[in-house]
């Protein structure tokens, strides 16, 4: 079987797919951005499936049609073992493409063929591949490693599998808490605009799976604080758990930073407005108060996040839209602010998937520059 590009091309990408998904490698600091990080190794996992699908019409392109069945034939192990890596490749695929209907648990421990489909693919590799060229192999299954160390239990590998802390629970209102950490037993600092990981350990029926969630916090302050939402499995436990509960903690990964040196706009969806707490709370008076936060949240939703976002030296310029329960929101009460402040101030993005992309969507029809639209889209 002829060795081309193609088949190397796309095992190059697909071990860097696990690189690019691994923790703790500084990747989110070099690709500026943690959700940017992760939208990048989708597209690079992407683009690795297309080269397989390349690389088998070549395959076959390259064989006269009489010896095509032979890439078929399962009772060759080189064959089979490829077969069975590209089923589960495809199987993948499908799931990304409509996962959107899926919970964050089963969408996370689907990508565990991921693993058998590179282990598969390798072995297909070093069988199909003249003993010369075997001694490179072993470098495209390295990547595997730091993407399985955080896995291993925290006394193993803590930068990868998390710190465990008491945390404090703040249940402020039917589906909201707030968990307060001393920073005194964090094993770093956490600022506004970092995004961490949570598994919680000491919450009965929780799975063992790591949530990211916003910084709700400024660095200078004693306390790290997670806004949270009780709409998933997991953190729906949460609305049963006590004044203090054990989680474990990984991260932080960044994603923004606050900057007051200029005019900006930012523009939350419900508990989306988590980082901008985070980042108002790191305002000082002398600083400019060019910032406008404009709100979007259900009228069902009765939290003050305006006392939340206020603190003693300095108040937002804060403004709250309240949107009617299963309807989507208006965006044209944006268009005054977007006069305001023209085509040529950032604007910071909060919230949900589906906000964010209706959000997105009017600033670039209001003209703005794609470029200066940021947005921090954490999937439930």
């Amino acid at each position: 079987m002829s060795c081309n590009w193609l088949a190397w091309s796309a095992l190059a990408l697909f071990a860097l797919s696990f690189v690019s998904a691994s923790d703790g490698l500084g990747l989110d600091k070099l690709l500026r951005g943690y959700l940017r990080q992760y939208r990048i190794h989708h597209r690079i996992a992407m683009l690795a499936v297309l080269l397989v699908v390349a690389h088998i019409s070549h395959e076959f392109a390259s064989l006269p049609a009489t010896d095509r069945s032979m890439l078929l034939d399962l009772q060759d192990r080189a064959m089979l073992l490829a077969w069975l890596a590209v089923l589960l490749l495809l199987a993948l695929t499908l799931a990304a493409i409509v996962r959107q209907h899926w919970r964050r648990r089963y969408w996370l421990r689907l990508h565990w063929l991921l693993l058998p489909a590179m282990l598969l693919a390798l072995a297909h590799a070093w069988l199909s591949t003249r003993p010369a060229l075997r001694a490179c192999l072993p470098l495209f299954g390295l990547p595997l490693l730091p993407w399985l160390l955080k896995y291993l239990p925290a006394s193993w590998w803590p930068h990868f599998s998390g710190h465990l802390v008491p945390a404090r629970v703040q249940h402020l209102a039917a589906d909201v808490v707030m968990l307060e950490i001393d920073t005194a037993v964090l094993p770093q600092h956490f600022r506004a605009g970092q995004i961490v990981q949570l598994r919680f350990c000491g919450v009965a029926g929780a799975s063992r799976l790591w949530h990211p969630f916003s910084v709700a916090s400024c660095q200078r302050e004693q306390t790290l604080r997670l806004l949270i939402r009780q709409a998933g499995l997991d953190t729906g436990q949460l609305a049963t758990a006590g004044s203090q509960v054990d989680i474990a903690i990984r991260g932080p990964y960044q994603e923004w930073q606050a900057d007051f040196s200029r005019p900006q706009l930012w523009i939350a969806g419900g508990i989306g407005i988590a980082p901008f707490i985070g980042m108002w709370h790191c305002h000082r008076p002398q600083q400019t108060q060019q910032v406008q936060v404009l709100h979007f949240a259900s009228q069902l939703d009765r939290l003050d996040y305006a006392n939340l976002l206020n603190h003693c030296q300095s108040q937002a310029d804060y403004h709250r839209f309240d949107t009617p329960a299963g309807e989507m929101p208006d965006l044209q009460q944006l268009h005054h602010y977007l006069l305001q402040h023209g085509c040529t101030h950032p604007v910071w993005l909060s919230g949900p998937p589906g906000f964010i992309t209706l959000v997105k969507r009017y600033l670039l029809q209001a003209g703005i520059p794609r470029q200066l639209i940021h947005a921090e889209q954490l999937n439930p």
